[in-house]
C-alpha cells in the first residue's frame, strides 16, 4: 500500500511514534505477565513478560524505555511544527498561545485518564500525557536557541536535579511503601548514592507531601516501580535532546549525514549514561535520574536512526504503513487504549464466540483482539484523512 504524503514530511518520524504507541498497546494487555504466570518455567515467556514490565528500581527494560521514546519524539517534531507555523504567517505570540494550550489540554486529558470517575480523587501526576504536558512548554521555550545552547541548558537542568537529590538530606527512617518493606529493603544503594535510594529520595518525599494535598480515598504512598511528580523536570532534557535532533534532521540536506550524527549521538549517549550510572548517580527512571535521561535518550536516538536510514535514506515505506497509521494518530490510540480498548473484546466475543477466549490461548487471542482493534480504529481514521491533534 502507497503512503500519499508530503514528499517532505520525514516519515521515519510517523513510522516510530507507532512503534512505540503500539509497544505500550501491547504491553498494556499484559498478555507476556500472563502467559510468564501460566508457564513459570518457560524462558521465552519470562523474558518477554520482564522486557515488558518496569525494572523495580535501578536498571532498564525495553518497556521502560517508551516514556523517553514519547518525550524525544514530541522534542523532535517541534522544529517541524514550528517552522511550518512561522510559514504560514503566525507570529511568536500566537505559537507560545498554542503551546500553553496544548501543555493545559495535555494534563488534563492524563489527569482524567489517570483518574476517569473518581472526580480527581486519588489524583497522580505521572501520567505520560501530564508529564508530556508539564514539559512540553518548557522545551517550546529553547527552540529559537541554537543547538549549542539548546544542549547547554539540558545539561544544566540535568545538573540542578543532581545537585537537588544529592544536598537532599539522607534519613533513618524511609518512607512507607504501599507494597511492603521488605522488597524496599532489597533496592538499597550504600554511600554516596544512597540520596537516590527508594525510600529516602527528593521526588518520593515530595509527593508524599504534595499529592496527600488533594482528596483522597487514603493516604498517598508510593509505590514500587511508579514515577514521581517531579520526573517533568529533568525529563525536559529529553525533549530538548529530541528538539535539537529534530532541528539537525530540517536543516540537514543529506540525510546519510542526518542518519550518521543521530545514530553517533546515540551510542555516546548510552556509553556517557552507562558512566554517569557508576560515578555520579545510579540510573532509575522511576525518579528520572540525569544518568537515565542520558541513558534513555541514547536508545531513543539509536532506535530512531534505525528507522530513518531504512524508511528515509533507503527509501523503503510500503512497510510502513501499518505504523504510520498509528503514529499519525497516537493521541487516539492512547486515549482508546488507557479507558476503553477492552470493549472491543465483547463484541469479538459476541461475534466468534466465549470459548475462543477462553483458557491459555485465550489469552493471546484477547490480546490481539484489543490490538487489531485499536490499530483498525487507526486506519479507518487514516483512510477518511483524520488526524486527532492537539
Amino acid at each position: 500500500m502507497l503512503i500519499k504524503m508530503n514528499p517532505k514530511r520525514i516519515i521515519s518520524i510517523d513510522a516510530y511514534r507507532g512503534f512505540v504507541m503500539l509497544a505500550l498497546v501491547i504491553g498494556n494487555t499484559w498478555v507476556f505477565r500472563q502467559l510468564a504466570k501460566e508457564f513459570p518455567n518457560n524462558k521465552h515467556w519470562a523474558f518477554l513478560s520482564d522486557q515488558f514490565s518496569h525494572v523495580p528500581w535501578n536498571g532498564v527494560s525495553f518497556w521502560d524505555l517508551i516514556q523517553p521514546s514519547f518525550l524525544f519524539l514530541a522534542g523532535l517534531s517541534i522544529p517541524f511544527s514550528y517552522s511550518k507555523r512561522i510559514e504560514r504567517g503566525q507570529t511568536i505570540t500566537d505559537l507560545l498561545g498554542h503551546a500553553i494550550y496544548r501543555s493545559i489540554v495535555l494534563i488534563l486529558l492524563g489527569l482524567y485518564i489517570s483518574s476517569p470517575f473518581e472526580h480527581f480523587k486519588n489524583i497522580h501526576f505521572n501520567n505520560i500525557l501530564v508529564q508530556i504536558g508539564l514539559t512540553y512548554i518548557f522545551a517550546f521555550l529553547v527552540v529559537k536557541n541554537n543547538p549549542p545552547t539548546q544542549l547547554g541548558i539540558a545539561l544544566g537542568i540535568l545538573t540542578i536535579c543532581w545537585g537537588a537529590f544529592a544536598l537532599y538530606p539522607l534519613s533513618d527512617h524511609g518512607l512507607e511503601y504501599s507494597t511492603g518493606s521488605t522488597q524496599v529493603n532489597i533496592l538499597h544503594f550504600s554511600g554516596f548514592f544512597a540520596h537516590w535510594n527508594i525510600d529516602t529520595n527528593l521526588a518520593a518525599s515530595f509527593d508524599q507531601w504534595f499529592l496527600n494535598l488533594f482528596p483522597r480515598e487514603q493516604p498517598y504512598r508510593p509505590s514500587i516501580g511508579e514515577t514521581y511528580t517531579i520526573n517533568f523536570i529533568p525529563s525536559v532534557a529529553n525533549m530538548i535532546f529530541g528538539l535539537t535532533a529534530g532541528e539537525f534532521l530540517r536543516t540537514n540536506k543529506s540525510q546519510l549525514r542526518a542518519f550518521k550524527y543521530i545514530a553517533g549521538s546515540g551510542f555516546i549517549c548510552i556509553l556517557l549514561g552507562l558512566l554517569l550510572g557508576q560515578m555520579l548517580c545510579p540510573i532509575v527512571k522511576s525518579i528520572w535520574t540525569p544518568s537515565w535521561a542520558i541513558y534513555s535518550t541514547g536508545w531513543s536516538l539509536c532506535l530512531f536512526s534505525c528507522f530513518f536510514w531504512l524508511i528515509d535514506v533507503k527509501g523503503k515505506r510500503r512497510w510502513t504503513f501499518p505504523l504510520v497509521v498509528v503514529g499519525m494518530n497516537s493521541i487516539t490510540i492512547y486515549c482508546m487504549s488507557m479507558t476503553g480498548g477492552w470493549w472491543f473484546l465483547k463484541y469479538w466475543k459476541l461475534f466468534l464466540g466465549e470459548g475462543m477466549f477462553d483458557g491459555t490461548d485465550g489469552l493471546i487471542w484477547s490480546a490481539f483482539a484489543v490490538v487489531f482493534s485499536l490499530w483498525l480504529v487507526c486506519v479507518i481514521l487514516h483512510r477518511i484523512r483524520l488526524f486527532i491533534r492537539i
